[in-house]
């Protein structure tokens, strides 16, 4: 869903034949409010603490300040190995 008066445009790129189609650069939320995020998981096949680490400097480079509504609980995912390199999985806060 786009809001009213947004000016976004999809953009393409091809993998294995198929056109994939993505938004990149959205503004999610309008006068700089941040989404509030419930979990962020991170993956498996990668060292935990170095990536909790990674997790916690992007929300603090993003504006997030620990103990506010949109912070939220970084945890280590319970898959022990994943093909995948590594990934980060957000989970959004419930709506209030």
């Amino acid at each position: 869903m786009i809001r009213d008066g947004a000016n976004i445009r999809p953009k393409e790129r091809i993998r294995d034949g198929k056109i994939i189609r993505y938004l990149d650069d959205v503004e999610l939320r309008t006068a700089g409010k941040k989404l509030a995020f419930a979990e962020i998981i991170v993956g498996p096949n990668q060292n935990a603490d170095e990536a909790k680490m990674r997790v916690f400097a992007l929300l603090e480079e993003a504006g997030y300040q620990p103990g506010t509504p949109e912070y939220p609980e970084v945890t280590i995912s319970q898959i022990n190995d994943w093909e995948i390199q590594s990934y980060v999985l957000l989970r959004t806060a419930d709506p209030v």
